[in-house]
């Protein structure tokens, strides 16, 4: 028997089907690999870092602050700097839109509606009440990856505030290449699926 908490979930679900811009736009996960405190706990607090805090967040790509030297997967401090290294950030998960979580308002519904797609044998997904949980901006278009890189930056700057950092160095974007598992035959790629840098502070 549906709750009326459940009720306005499918509510809200089938009214998102009925929409052009139904679909699930991409939200990252990220963690940290502390140098210092509970890992377990500065990952913990990764969920409830807020916009505002990861738009306080420094960003530098394609350079490295005053004082920062990278030698091979070593980060090195300058004896004058003020800065300090809180440990390598990443994106985590598996690849392409599966690494991908739903947006905040749809991740209760989309869990159960993930169960039955794979229950009915995908039969399910092809239902109007599914569209609001099939991932967007999936392609290789320009829209699609920048889309993707924004959604990247934020997952890295959100594990750099959960850190106590103020400062992301992005060291790398990702891709995923697809090859056939019996001839090894490349088949696709895609790209901006994951991101890795360092945290400061």
């Amino acid at each position: 028997m549906l709750m009326p908490g459940n009720m306005k979930i499918l509510l809200r679900m089938l009214l998102l089907s009925l929409l052009p811009a139904a679909c699930a736009t991409p939200r990252f996960d990220a963690r940290i690999e502390p140098n210092q405190g509970d890992s377990a706990q500065i990952n913990a607090a990764i969920d409830g870092v807020t916009e505002e805090q990861e738009n306080e967040i420094k960003v530098h790509m394609g350079s490295l602050p005053a004082g920062v030297r990278i030698n091979g997967e070593t980060v090195e401090l300058s004896s004058s700097s003020p800065l300090k290294y809180l440990g390598p950030v990443h994106t985590t998960g598996g690849s392409g839109v599966f690494q991908w979580s739903f947006n905040d308002d749809r991740t209760e519904w989309c869990s159960v509606s993930n169960v039955l797609t794979i229950a009915t044998g995908f039969l399910w997904s092809i239902l109007p009440m599914h569209y609001p949980c099939w991932p967007s901006y999936t392609s290789d278009s320009l829209e699609s990856v920048e889309m993707r890189k924004t959604h990247l930056l934020r997952a890295l700057k959100r594990a750099t505030v959960a850190a106590g950092g103020s400062i992301l160095v992005v060291r790398s974007f990702g891709r995923v290449e697809i090859f056939n598992g019996l001839t090894g035959h490349h088949l696709d790629s895609t790209e901006m699926v994951n991101a890795q840098g360092w945290a400061f502070k």
